[in-house]
């Protein structure tokens, strides 16, 4: 399973190498076509963002582990979106982006694809979804006080963030009382 994620995560922002020999007429780095990144997104929130219960079967996993399994796939979240927002990694996408052939994403629609994916699509607010909604967050928020992240791209965090901060407020008026804290603690790591 973590193999495929992982493979699924390098199509996002990916580049396609084509091998030539030497005289060959072609263009060797073009960036993955826009459709395939979105397909690899949207794979992404079917497969991983939605908490995949298949692999938290209670009468499996008491069988053959005491804490359970919730930490192993909310693991496997966390390090996915470092992954794909990773300075280093939203630089290069930028750049490939803008200097390579290909239309590929900018930085800013995955990072909107996933403020979408997290925060406006309606889904079940689980204990491993509202831990991702937090780390997305806190992601964020260190990605802008990076001083190696392009400045274009934290443009884009800034909004998102006062965007957050709003639905968060609205959020944590109404909801069960567990819901309420959530989003009062999300509101708090989006205050200005």
């Amino acid at each position: 399973y973590r193999r495929y994620i992982y493979h699924v995560i390098r199509m996002i922002g990916g580049v396609n190498e084509t091998l030539m020999n030497k005289g060959q007429e072609n263009i060797p780095y073009k960036n993955l076509d826009q459709e395939a990144q979105k397909k690899a997104l949207s794979f992404l929130n079917i497969h991983l963002w939605t908490t995949p219960s298949w692999l938290m079967q209670k009468a499996l996993i008491s069988k053959i582990k005491e804490e359970g399994g919730l930490i192993r796939i909310q693991n496997l979240q966390l390090s996915a979106l470092n992954r794909i927002l990773s300075v280093g990694n939203l630089n290069r996408i930028l750049s490939s982006r803008t200097t390579l052939m290909g239309k590929g994403l900018y930085p800013d629609e995955i990072l909107n694809q996933f403020f979408n994916q997290f925060f406006i699509q309606p889904r079940e607010l689980d204990d491993s979804f509202k831990t991702l909604q937090i780390r997305f967050i806190e992601r964020s928020l260190e990605l802008s006080e990076d001083t190696g992240l392009n400045p274009r791209i934290k443009s884009s965090l800034e909004a998102i963030k006062k965007e957050l901060h709003r639905i968060a407020k609205k959020k944590s008026k109404t909801g069960t009382k567990g819901d309420k804290n959530h989003y009062l603690y999300l509101k708090k790591l989006t205050a200005e």
